[in-house]
C-alpha cells in the first residue's frame, strides 16, 4: 500500500486497528506493528464520517446514503 492517500482527515484508534479516512480511501493499520491491512476506496464528497468502536468501524460507502461496517 506504497501509494499515498491524500490528507488525512480523521483519524481513530481501535483496540487493535488504526483507521484514518482521507479525500479518497479509508486506511487500516494493525496497532500492534503498524502494518497495513487494508486500503477502501470510497467516493463520499466531503469529509466522510468515521466511528470506530473496538475493533468494529463504519466508514463510507458508494453513496452518500451508504456506509460499510467492518469488523
Amino acid at each position: 500500500m506504497g501509494q499515498r492517500a491524500g490528507t488525512i482527515w480523521q483519524l481513530k484508534v481501535g483496540r487493535h486497528v488504526v483507521v484514518a479516512v482521507t479525500e479518497t480511501c479509508v486506511m487500516v493499520w494493525r496497532t500492534r506493528d503498524h502494518v497495513p491491512v487494508c486500503r477502501i476506496r470510497h467516493c463520499s464528497q466531503g469529509e466522510p464520517y468515521l466511528s470506530v468502536n473496538g475493533d468494529m468501524f463504519l466508514v463510507p460507502g458508494d453513496a452518500i446514503t451508504v456506509a460499510r461496517i467492518l469488523t
